[in-house]
């Protein structure tokens, strides 16, 4: 599926092939998903897939704007 994120879809696709081997996130009711299983997921842009992308743009928004570095005093 082509999205209109596909520039963005590509660079989370890219991150999680960045991590390391044997690496797992469980997302919400989906359960634990393996690398191999978030890379398919963000490729076909499904509902999962959509939902890593999500993840990672508020990362990224986050990280633009550095409420990441807000620390709690």
């Amino acid at each position: 599926m082509v999205s209109p994120d596909g520039d963005f879809q590509k660079l989370v696709y890219a991150r999680i092939q960045a991590m390391p081997e044997g690496t797992s996130i469980s997302i919400g009711d989906s359960g634990t998903l393996s690398k191999s299983e978030l890379l398919k997921h963000v490729a076909e842009g499904d509902e999962i897939g959509q939902k890593m992308i999500e993840i990672e743009r508020a990362f990224f928004k986050a990280l633009k704007d550095g409420s990441l570095y807000d620390y709690a005093e």
